[in-house]
């Protein structure tokens, strides 16, 4: 396969931060999984996932320190326990193997999820209790380090739990910051970064946090049901996304 390269790759992933994180920042998340499949044109399938750590971890500092005020603390004290210990044995997974029938698994949840939104009137498809952002922590943090994003199932959670738009976003934003570290530390410790990962990854970054900022003010300008409605489906396409990533490992 041919990758674009040198002054062909740069102008590209500057636009392609850009684009997705805009639409991502007014949507509650989902940059990394649909910048994925993108990066894949511009950087060997080895690099795809260290790239986009990159990226994601810069804009996610960002997006902190943009909705710092909306911080949900108390999702995060039992999140990001779990985050901090589903990333780092994620991280070593990754290191050794690719993702398999636990994409499958998550895929089939987030569709379950996005469906039951959608279609029924209620706002909740299941009660949340405080320790199941725990376990999501802890899921959903691994499968980001295997698989390369997995943040809209977490949304699943906040979605249920009635968290508004702009506490979503923000709470989101630290729990992302503190997996994309983890991960960065992780990728640099197995040698799976270097100058070219490093390069592409910062120039995504800068068109990304650009995107931030338009992704905000389209989010203030966002009615909470239509918001809620976006969110779902962005779920809804993430899970399809995890199985066909999951066809593609089995039967490839």
């Amino acid at each position: 396969m041919t990758f674009l390269v040198g002054h062909d790759a740069l102008p590209f992933m500057f636009f392609l931060g850009f684009f997705v994180w805009s639409f991502s920042t007014a949507t509650g998340g989902g940059g990394p999984l649909l910048f994925l499949p993108a990066v894949s044109f511009v950087a060997p399938i080895r690099e795809v996932n260290p790239i986009t750590c990159v990226t994601a971890g810069v804009v996610s500092v960002h997006r902190v320190f943009l909705f710092r005020q909306h911080i949900q603390w108390r999702v995060l004290a039992w999140l990001l326990p779990g985050s901090v210990v589903g990333t780092t044995v994620g991280v070593q997974i990754f290191a050794a193997i690719h993702e398999d029938w636990l994409l499958a698994l998550l895929g089939a949840f987030l569709i379950y999820h996005a469906c039951v939104a959608l279609f029924r009137r209620r706002h909740r498809s299941f009660r949340v209790r405080p320790w199941y952002y725990a376990i999501a922590g802890t899921v959903f943090g691994g499968v980001s380090a295997v698989a390369g994003a997995a943040g809209q199932g977490i949304n699943a959670l906040l979605l249920n739990d009635n968290v508004t738009k702009e506490r979503l976003v923000a709470t989101k934003a630290v729990e992302a910051t503190t997996v994309q570290t983890i991960k960065l530390i992780g990728y640099l410790h197995f040698a799976l970064i270097g100058g070219h990962v490093l390069l592409l990854g910062g120039v995504a970054a800068v068109g990304a946090m650009l995107g931030n900022l338009v992704g905000k003010r389209i989010l203030a300008r966002l009615p909470e049901h239509r918001f809620r409605m976006i969110a779902n489906g962005l779920i809804l396409v993430a899970g399809l996304l995890l199985l066909y990533r999951f066809l593609v490992l089995r039967f490839s």
